[in-house]
């Protein structure tokens, strides 16, 4: 599952971890794979509330995958696809960067 949050919304990060468990409660199920997504990763600095850096660091405490995003333009979307794809399936799909 992803779970996407906003990075020039502080409160929105903040309820990540809520929303993973309501995730995994629903699921019934600890070892699902969850996505991080830092969205609007478009807007570059500007507005930005949580750094690269901060989200990092939480996704490897949780032991989850971390990718910041952009719904607006696409940047790095087919990359979180793709590495999940990956994950799933164990098979290599085509290498992108994370730009």
């Amino acid at each position: 599952m992803v779970i996407v949050y906003d990075i020039t919304n502080r409160e929105s990060f903040e309820s990540v971890d809520k929303w993973m468990k309501d995730a995994r409660d629903l699921r019934d199920v600890d070892q699902a794979l969850i996505v991080m997504a830092g969205n609007k990763a478009d807007m570059g600095e500007h507005g930005r509330q949580v750094t690269t850096e901060e989200a990092e660091a939480f996704a490897k405490e949780k032991d989850i995958m971390f990718f910041e995003i952009s719904a607006l333009n696409g940047q790095n979307v087919q990359m979180l696809f793709n590495e999940v794809a990956k994950k799933l399936t164990g098979i290599q799909t085509d290498i992108v960067t994370q730009s």
